[in-house]
């Protein structure tokens, strides 16, 4: 009756480590599971940083490069409003003005020149 009973007992001992085996295979099936889906999460998350970082990056660039084009704009409007500022005046007061005398005489007288120099 030992016998029988310590069979028994070892059976039952023997189903029990097969069921608990089993129980810890798919424990660390789920947990190895898991683990993949959070590393591959990780990833796309380090991949949209790394998408934003550069956009980011490109956006910035950008503004720079915008702010440093209306500088320069702004620069050579400045630079040719400058340049020419005295254009205006010069056309009105050539336009108001008429030939004085002694521009009359010169005329006159480079034509006399050229005259001169054609005989």
């Amino acid at each position: 009756m030992n016998v029988l009973v310590l069979k028994d007992q070892l059976r039952d001992l023997e189903q029990f480590l097969d069921q608990r085996s089993a129980q810890e295979d798919r424990q660390h099936k789920q947990e190895t599971e898991s683990m993949n889906q959070l590393l591959e999460i990780k990833n796309k998350l380090e991949t949209k940083c790394e998408e934003w970082s550069m956009i980011r990056a490109i956006t910035l660039v950008k503004l720079q490069l915008d702010a440093k084009f209306d500088r320069t704009k702004k620069n050579v409007e400045y630079s040719l409003q400058r340049k020419n500022w005295w254009q205006p005046f010069a056309e009105q007061v050539e336009k108001r003005k008429p030939p004085s005398r002694k521009q009359k005489d010169l005329i006159q007288s480079s034509k006399i020149d050229t005259k001169k120099d054609k005989l």
